[in-house]
């Protein structure tokens, strides 16, 4: 019996380590303000804006039950995305890990960023239409 309490502290601390480096590398590379909390029902990382993160080192038969959790979460917090961000096995890297999320949140997620990214560059393009012509205007008098 000690041996199952001790392989089940042994796999919280695991957990509990990835959830914290997970939150060390989206500080580094993509949300300065992401932090590592425990609240029960409330996701695993916090800082993230509108996206609830699920950290898991759990099987990937588990994966869905760990999914399932990731979008209560994000309802319990008035959130629309949701992920789960497994550990790679034999890496300890969060970058080498893996996200998942439901293609009815993976799909409107890109189709609004290209829009977005498509309205950025149309408004460069205006941009560098407008100075082009000030430009030959300046040059006229």
């Amino acid at each position: 019996m000690t041996d199952r309490r001790a392989t089940g502290r042994r796999v919280q601390r695991a957990g509990k380590a990835w959830q914290k480096s997970a939150a060390q590398w989206l500080r580094e590379h993509a949300w300065p303000h992401a932090g590592y909390e425990v609240r029960q029902g409330r996701g695993d990382i916090i800082g993230t804006w509108d996206l609830s993160v699920e950290c898991t080192t759990c099987r990937w038969d588990d994966i869905w039950v760990k999914l399932a959790q990731s979008e209560r979460d994000a309802k319990a917090r008035g959130l629309d995305l949701a992920c789960v961000w497994k550990r790679r096995h034999g890496s300890a890297d969060p970058g080498a890990g893996a996200v998942l999320m439901t293609a009815k949140s993976f799909f409107p997620m890109i189709r609004q960023l290209e829009s977005l990214d498509k309205r950025e560059m149309d408004e460069q393009d205006a941009y560098d239409r407008g100075y082009a012509a000030g430009l030959r205007a300046g040059k006229k008098d």
